[in-house]
């Protein structure tokens, strides 16, 4: 099963790492599209990374390892706001993968990150704008409200 290849050999740690880093925007002599271009490819490895976390999200080791980690959890979190329709796919799929992972798994979520952070977060979801996005946080929030 390739799930659990994956978690064997600790790609979904580095899916994590690679998410929730800052790639080097690299040298000051760039010019401005150059700089640009770097900028694209660091926005479409963070695309990727989130697409396969998002498709290993259903499966239970894989959501023990991205439930661990605290930076993540931010990251999913702090994504799913309004925003424009360049960022639409990314923060939809943001709030597909918390929604999965609060399937049996949201007491740990809200113990990781903190109830304050957990209500703060809870409480900007019914000011979503974007109805796919709001469906899949709405989901998450059910679950992680039975925490309070």
């Amino acid at each position: 099963d390739l799930h659990r290849l994956l978690v064997e050999c600790h790609c979904v740690e580095k899916l994590i790492t690679l998410l929730t880093s800052k790639m080097s925007v690299g040298d000051a002599s760039l010019s401005g599209q150059q700089a640009e271009d770097r900028c694209d490819e660091e926005t479409q490895c963070h695309q990727n990374a989130l697409y396969a976390i998002a498709n290993m999200s259903t499966f239970r080791p894989c959501q023990n390892i991205l439930v661990s980690s605290d930076q993540f959890l931010a990251y999913l979190m702090s994504h799913i706001t309004n925003g424009t329709h360049i960022t639409a796919e990314m923060r939809r799929e943001c709030a597909r993968t918390l929604a999965n992972l609060c399937v049996g798994l949201a007491p740990k979520i809200v113990r990781n990150l903190g109830l304050p952070v957990t209500m703060k977060w809870v409480a900007t979801v019914d000011s979503l704008s974007d109805e796919r996005l709001k469906i899949h946080a709405t989901r998450a929030k059910m679950y992680i409200q039975n925490c309070f």
